[in-house]
């Protein structure tokens, strides 16, 4: 049985298929896609999460990105630099999708802890 995995764990991985064509007016990072998508879709699409029990939680692209944009400022006044890793612990879905992209917003490093 141990190498049957250690095989697994050494056989080389093959990726095939058409190369990636990114247009000249994509998304560059994370951030820009957000704004992008806030911007084209506003309140009318929204992230949606469902958890184990069947319960949604809902935000729209735009309140995401307006939370979002608020946090990573907020860290930016409080003196923390780009690249610094944040660190957060959130149970509920909403307010970590609003953390996450405050880090992508503000060029931070998220570490989310479970």
């Amino acid at each position: 049985m141990e190498n049957s995995q250690s095989s697994l764990l050494t056989a080389p991985a093959y990726v095939t298929g058409a190369p990636l064509v990114v247009l000249e007016n994509s998304p560059q990072d994370l951030a820009s896609l957000l704004s992008l998508i806030s911007q084209r879709f506003g309140l009318d699409r929204e992230l949606i999460q469902i958890d184990d029990k069947g319960t949604e939680s809902k935000i729209s692209y735009r309140s995401l990105h307006e939370s979002a944009t608020r946090i990573a400022c907020g860290l930016r006044e409080a003196k923390i630099a780009p690249g610094s890793l944040i660190a957060f612990q959130i149970d509920q879905p909403i307010p970590f999708f609003v953390s996450f992209w405050a880090c992508m917003m503000g060029g931070y490093v998220a570490v989310p802890i479970t």
